[in-house]
């Protein structure tokens, strides 16, 4: 931490959120109830040792934050998950959870689906005059400007996280670089084509135009 008040926020934060559940433990609604806790932002300070190399030599420390879903009644047996995931992802997962189908119409992926553990990727975005896109999944890192120049990649787990391999995987590279646009152009299109009151989905539109399918999930 770098400072004293940085470290003492967060023990007034564990404190706060340990009073929370010990009195909602009291309430009736307790035990039929799953309480989610996730963050917007991480660790700014790249001093930090107890994060992973490859985030702070690629400027991604910011994005690693916690997400939690407690609910001992209906998820008895704690697990720890270390797959990517983005806040997209929590509409879907806690969809999955709480309710027996569900319509998918957003961009996230239920992370307790196993369907999609072989193809999950968290997009980024840093925005500036020409702004930088990214596309992390579990192994790799790939970045271009939005118009798909200047493109890296990144070996998450190499001894050099911040060296350019993109020479060296180029296929890797090109199919990333397609997804990564695919998410791109579709989120645009859903900023200005929002669900409507008639119950019309902006990814139902996006498919007929191309985009990303809506997806129907049973249990």
């Amino acid at each position: 931490f770098e400072s004293a008040e940085a470290w003492n926020a967060f023990r007034l934060l564990d404190h706060s959120l340990g009073r929370f559940i010990a009195k909602a433990r009291q309430e009736s609604y307790f035990d039929n109830t799953l309480f989610v806790f996730f963050g917007d932002h991480g660790m700014m300070d790249k001093t930090t040792q107890y994060m992973p190399q490859w985030e702070r030599e690629l400027n991604l420390h910011g994005l690693h934050v916690p997400f939690v879903i407690y609910g001992p009644k209906l998820i008895p047996e704690g697990k720890v998950y270390t797959t990517v995931a983005s806040l997209p992802d929590i509409l879907p997962t806690l969809a999955g959870l709480a309710l027996d189908q569900y319509q998918e119409t957003t961009l996230g992926r239920d992370l307790l689906d196993p369907r999609f553990d072989a193809n999950r990727a968290v997009f980024t975005i840093a925005h500036s005059a020409i702004p930088q896109i990214g596309l992390l999944d579990n192994q790799f890192y790939f970045t271009m400007n939005e118009g798909g120049t200047h493109q890296g990649l990144f070996d998450l787990n190499g001894k050099t996280p911040g060296e350019n391999m993109l020479a060296k995987f180029p296929e890797r590279g090109a199919i990333m670089a397609k997804f990564l646009s695919g998410i791109h152009e579709t989120s645009k299109y859903m900023l200005y084509h929002a669900a409507a009151a008639d119950g019309q989905g902006a990814c139902t539109a996006s498919a007929r135009s191309g985009g990303l399918p809506t997806l129907s999930h049973d249990k």
